[in-house]
């Protein structure tokens, strides 16, 4: 991400944009996207808040086509 976290303030906002690509045979419906952080020397999940749940993932609702 370019910087580590322990530079973080509250109320930074991080962005990060990634594509992904469908395979041309998946059928259109709506699918979940999961994602999430975590330390890449020990590969400990982060925790998280989403809306009012804590947990170590954020659930991303996308269409399909």
């Amino acid at each position: 991400m370019g910087f580590p976290p322990e530079y973080w303030q509250t109320g930074d906002l991080i962005v990060q944009r990634h594509r992904f690509f469908l395979p041309a045979n998946m059928p259109p419906g709506e699918y979940t996207l999961a994602t999430g952080a975590y330390w890449l020397d020990t590969m400990e999940r982060w925790g998280v808040i989403s809306g009012e749940v804590p947990g170590d993932q954020i659930l991303l609702a996308i269409s399909g086509r």
